[in-house]
């Protein structure tokens, strides 16, 4: 109620449940569809770090192992819906991230030598070194090529919502 110069004025607002479950079942449904760009998004992502980056572009296959561990993951907790890209092999922070690699010493089985194969392998100690690595973003450089892409689709996506 408001007064003023001896007037008073009364609202009374009917049916609030009725908006409340409709606001309700609109956030639901905006999230669910939030979601779903958010897989899409996460998986185009995945599938141009194999095809493009980790197949000569930034690194050159070398056993598949890096390229066959990317996976993604979309998650949702009511309030933030969050996508990974990632990998689990060890080697590959250093290559996203550049750096310098410890190395203790080690044996190798050397089949070749200066450009020609070896009548019979041979075991050579190899000693402790460093090993430098430049940066060679594949997941980093992927989202920032992508991500108006995926803004692009969110803002498509709440205005067929609306």
């Amino acid at each position: 109620m408001a007064q003023g110069n001896g007037i008073t004025i009364a609202a009374r607002v009917v049916g609030t449940e009725k908006a409340d479950r409709e606001l309700r079942g609109m956030a639901a449904a905006i999230e669910a569809r939030a979601k779903r760009v958010t897989e899409r998004f996460c998986l185009d992502m995945s599938a141009r770090v194999k095809a493009r980056k980790l197949s000569g572009q930034v690194l050159n296959v070398q056993t598949g192992r890096l390229r066959r561990s990317i996976h993604h993951e979309v998650r949702s907790d009511g309030t933030r819906i969050t996508g990974t890209v990632g990998t689990n092999v060890e080697y590959a922070r250093i290559h996203e991230f550049g750096g310098i690699a410890e190395r203790a010493e080690h044996n190798r089985l050397v089949a070749m030598a200066f450009g020609k194969p070896l009548k019979a392998p041979v075991w050579q100690t190899v000693r402790p070194h460093q090993a430098r690595f430049p940066t060679r973003s594949f997941l980093r450089s992927t989202l920032g090529e992508m991500q108006g892409q995926y803004f692009a689709a969110l803002r498509k996506m709440l205005a067929d919502a609306g």
